[in-house]
């Protein structure tokens, strides 16, 4: 009983802490991370009275003998919810690709001890150890792996995390990012959790100084080139609308999205492209097998200005993480190939 009272002191402290360090400082969306160290849990404790008792074992002694892992800090994850961090993690499982080139960002990529499938296409990870379905890690999938933390991209509604935490298993999520702002959140909440926050800050002011560079080559474009960027193929064809990172991107590098006053990604006609005549065609459409040139090959698409000028390219899959960069840059190049150049 007195070591469970001693706890609950603990972890009241630490939230005290933590909220009067960062209410000015966060929002629900993720904001300015701040953490709690052990020493601050030490000196919280020292002098913590329970049932006329003064406790004056320091914070690790307590952790300790409650049989609890230490805890390094208090997080504010992207759900706007305060998680635990554990104070040593040494062992990690990416569930999705845009984790995984993030903590590889981070300097973490030695710790990550298993991942998903499609992480094997990120450079710097083995991919013998990229086994698991994202759709459906469980807990009997991760036995042998003993992470300390399981780093899902999604929602704390969604089945598998759910199913991990019942099963006493350390799981954190991290929703996917539709914005550029949103995607340095991730990078920065992840740094702060996994106490690498200087290697975070480090490559947010990289990612920052890639928009300032574009943004200043995009005040020296005269006229904004008309882009369409699809999504999916015929027949079920889709494009970028507003909501999306690819649309943010097409405005930040000076162009001009024709679907930019759809949501999201949003069903389209053909013949709205036709009527919409693009400068630039952009398409994500690399299924094993497929042909380019069917978009030239389309009924009454001779007519558009980005294939008479053979302005059609195939972007590569966009990556929601640190990797951002690349992303920008190629689908600058590809629309504005004379002012893009480095």
């Amino acid at each position: 009983m007195r070591f469970t009272k001693i706890a609950a002191l603990i972890t009241a402290a630490l939230i005290t802490i933590s909220f009067s360090a960062c209410r000015d400082d966060y929002t629900k969306e993720g904001g300015e991370i701040t953490t709690a160290d052990i020493e601050l849990l030490k000196q919280s404790t020292e002098t913590t009275i329970v049932e006329d008792e003064l406790i004056t074992a320091a914070g690790d002694d307590i952790i300790a003998e409650t049989g609890e892992k230490p805890i390094a800090a208090l997080v504010l994850d992207r759900e706007g919810t305060l998680v635990e961090a554990p104070a040593d993690i040494n062992r990690i499982v990416s569930g999705s690709e845009s984790i995984t080139e993030i903590l590889i960002g981070l300097g973490l990529g030695g710790k990550i001890v298993a991942a998903d499938k499609d992480s094997a296409d990120v450079t710097g990870i083995s991919p013998s150890i990229c086994t698991l379905n994202k759709k459906i890690i469980t807990a009997s999938a991760l036995e042998d792996y003993e992470p300390d933390v399981v780093i899902l991209s999604g929602n704390s509604s969604d089945n598998v995390y759910t199913t991990l935490k019942n099963a006493g298993i350390n799981v954190i999520c991290v929703p996917q990012s539709a914005t550029l702002e949103g995607i340095k959140l991730d990078i920065e909440f992840l740094a702060s959790y996994l106490s690498v926050k200087n290697k975070g800050t480090e490559i947010i002011d990289g990612i920052d100084k890639t928009i300032v560079d574009i943004m200043t080559a995009a005040e020296t474009i005269g006229v904004r080139r008309k882009v369409y960027f699809e999504e999916n193929d015929i027949p079920n064809s889709t494009a970028y609308g507003s909501g999306t990172i690819e649309n943010e991107i097409i405005s930040l590098i000076g162009a001009e999205n024709i679907f930019a006053a759809k949501s999201g990604v949003a069903d389209i006609e053909l013949s709205e492209v036709v009527a919409a005549n693009p400068d630039v065609i952009l398409t994500k459409v690399n299924y094993n097998g497929y042909d380019l040139s069917e978009i030239s090959a389309r009924p009454d698409w001779t007519s558009i200005n980005a294939l008479k000028n053979n302005a059609l390219y195939q972007i590569g899959e966009i990556h929601y993480s640190n990797l951002i960069t690349e992303s920008i840059y190629e689908i600058a190049r590809a629309i504005y190939p004379e002012v893009y150049t480095e």
